[in-house]
């Protein structure tokens, strides 16, 4: 979900996307809201509100909240990874070190 978005279309900021792609992850992620935190639905609203908003700090603040909420949801992936005991797929040299 989160790689087809950062990889597939190469954006790293909510700018990057097309307004299709933007209305799409948008979407996405409102179907799947019941599954996040009061924080992850904070910047949720957040990201909407800037991303209907005109000018450069506007999008700034989208950008900002984007990349908040991809790192939200990595990081809870990784935790369920480590919960339910699933295979790690990459292992970062620093943590090879443990």
């Amino acid at each position: 979900m989160i790689a087809e978005f950062t990889h597939q279309y190469g954006a790293h900021n909510f700018s990057d996307l097309t307004k299709e792609q933007k209305h799409s992850f948008l979407t996405l992620v409102t179907n799947n809201i019941v599954y996040g935190d009061h924080v992850f639905y904070h910047k949720f609203v957040e990201l909407k509100w800037e991303s209907r908003t005109e000018g450069n700090e506007a999008k700034r603040l989208a950008n900002e909240r984007y990349n908040e909420l991809l790192d939200l949801m990595t990081d809870e992936i990784i935790n369920l990874q480590e919960i339910i005991k699933l295979p790690v797929l990459y292992q970062f040299p620093e943590d090879m070190e443990e």
